[in-house]
């Protein structure tokens, strides 16, 4: 390009010529790096997004800030997405990608605790046991477990006796997240034992309701009442249902 010196808004059509050819090389400059940034930028968030979701997918769509630190990615990348919507934190310390399919509330659970079992008013709504709603999700924990500080979703901690605990586990998938729960026949076993708290018609329905189907094992039911010391409570409103 050559070199001028004249006036710069002169009429020398030679300085003008190369004028323009210098704005028009200066912003090609400026274009191309800004693309570029912007390019590489696109690639990098695009590839912690990746990391997110694969550290998400391995506690049914949930991670934690220290998981994403360990992982590599700043607390500020991390605040970026929640900014722009694409994280949301869904209980204390606890984030999900917001387009994931996992229920928040569940997800939250399992994050932070893993061994929780769902019990119940709550157990007995997911059975189909009860027309109640359930005003907490409730979880049984083991009696040695300290109690865990959760500020959301709204949770009504339980803590049971080893062989209590242990009875009648099974697993569901509740909103894509699979969970444990205590079995139809467990359930109505605690609610007979926790009538005191949750209300002895919510225990009679739940057992009116499992008797009345097909498939009922009122055996089962009466053996997890031994397990929960509630045998001699539950047999006569069994005999009478029966």
């Amino acid at each position: 390009m050559p070199v001028f010196s004249v006036k710069f808004f002169g009429k020398n059509e030679n300085c003008i010529f190369a004028a323009n050819n210098f704005a028009v090389d200066f912003c090609g400059v400026m274009f191309y790096n800004a693309l570029h940034i912007n390019t590489n930028g696109a690639q990098m968030r695009s590839e912690t997004r990746k990391i997110i979701a694969t550290i998400a997918q391995k506690h049914y769509g949930a991670f934690t800030a220290r998981e994403i630190e360990q992982a590599g990615i700043s607390k500020r990348a991390l605040y970026n997405f929640k900014a722009c919507g694409e994280v949301v934190a869904i209980s204390r310390g606890v984030f999900q990608l917001a387009d994931n399919r996992f229920s928040p509330d569940y997800s939250a659970i399992r994050m932070r605790i893993p061994e929780g079992v769902i019990c119940l008013i709550s157990a007995l709504y997911h059975h189909n046991l009860t027309t109640e709603i359930p005003r907490y999700i409730e979880v049984a924990i083991p009696r040695n477990r300290p109690v865990p500080t959760i500020d959301y979703p709204p949770v009504k901690i339980y803590r049971f006796s080893d062989v209590p605990f242990s009875a009648g586990i099974e697993q569901m998938e509740i909103g894509a997240v699979v969970v444990n729960i205590y079995s139809p026949e467990k359930t109505i076993a605690d609610c007979f034992k926790y009538r005191n708290k949750i209300g002895i018609d919510t225990a009679v329905e739940g057992l009116r309701n499992y008797l009345s189907r097909p498939n009922a094992k009122p055996a089962e039911v009466f053996r997890m009442a031994k397990i929960c010391r509630v045998e001699k409570v539950i047999k006569p409103y069994m005999d009478s249902l029966l």
